[in-house]
């Protein structure tokens, strides 16, 4: 049996974290476009090669690498959350 207490708390925390989930849902599509933009800038700067080289160059370069990383993260990140605002939602529903 899910008390009171904890459906408000469940209320509350839905309220709090509105703007986080909002910001680590956009922070996600932000790092998708800058590691679009990484990658292109990276093949851009190789002056020689074939195409598949330089493309094979620009994603194994470290700016890019860094790019994911920054991806990754923000997914996480905003995995988290949404388990968290979903188990909330769960707790609200079955009260």
């Amino acid at each position: 049996m899910i008390s009171e207490d904890k459906v408000e708390k469940a209320l509350h925390y839905l309220g709090e974290t509105e703007e986080e989930y909002a910001h680590a849902r956009a922070s996600i599509k932000a790092n998708e476009h800058l590691l679009k933009a990484v990658e292109a800038g990276e093949y851009l700067s190789m002056e020689k090669g074939t195409q598949e080289y330089r493309k094979a160059a620009a994603r194994s370069s470290q700016a890019f690498l860094d790019a994911i990383e920054n991806l990754k993260n923000a997914e996480y990140d905003y995995t988290i959350l949404a388990a968290r605002r979903e188990r909330a939602k769960l707790t609200i529903s079955t009260f």
